[in-house]
């Protein structure tokens, strides 16, 4: 019997909006720092979506980690990539020669740091914690390794999502999407409609590399 089909879930969107609007709307000053960590906060996000990405290809010929992406220039010169919050790649041999700090028990690890081969790379998603301009310089580094950049973000300001969507898409992303939209004086507003087309997106992906 074949496997089913992955297909769009916004609950875990949901499950995951409440989890980091919490921590984002903290009014705490603990150490001098009011509220969670940027960085902290940044890198929750990425590897919260990062899951849900892996999740959605189970069952095709993908994966996706947190990485560089490794470009063997002759035999002496290897170029390595930005650092990339997710890297979308091909299950072919050699394609994760290396990975930092992993461990093969699960409970154990701290860190699950990959490099892929350029020629496994599919794509990558750059995720921020919050967006307001487009990061033109990841983007044309990045050009170098793959041709397919998207963006994800877990927030932008009130109204500020197809206008970000336009820009990063004329500037050369394939796409954007984020969880929320929020400011300090009003409740966030949810973007199901978008969660939707970012599950769309990938499970259409991982039907063609099934």
């Amino acid at each position: 019997m074949p496997s089913a089909q992955p297909q769009p879930e916004p609950e875990k969107y949901s499950t995951l909006f409440g989890t980091l609007s919490n921590w984002r709307n903290e009014k705490t000053d603990r150490n001098g720092y009011k509220g969670i960590l940027p960085f902290v906060s940044g890198l929750r996000f990425s590897t919260q979506i990062l899951y849900i990405v892996k999740d959605i290809f189970i069952n095709s010929k993908l994966d996706a980690a947190w990485g560089h992406i490794v470009d063997k220039q002759g035999h002496d010169a290897i170029i390595y990539s930005n650092e990339s919050d997710i890297i979308i790649y091909k299950k072919i041999p050699n394609s994760n020669p290396h990975t930092w700090n992993g461990r093969t028990k699960e409970e154990y690890k701290a860190m699950d740091f990959k490099f892929i081969n350029i020629d496994a790379v599919v794509g990558v998603i750059s995720c921020k914690a919050q967006i307001s301009t487009i990061d033109q310089k990841y983007l044309s580094q990045m050009k170098a390794f793959t041709k397919n950049v998207w963006l994800f973000a877990e927030y932008c300001n009130f109204n500020a999502y197809d206008r970000i969507r336009t820009n990063a898409k004329k500037k050369g992303y394939k796409d954007f999407w984020c969880l929320y939209e929020w400011n300090e004086k009003k409740r966030p507003k949810v973007k199901i409609d978008v969660w939707k087309k970012f599950d769309e997106k990938f499970i259409s992906l991982a039907k063609r590399y099934k």
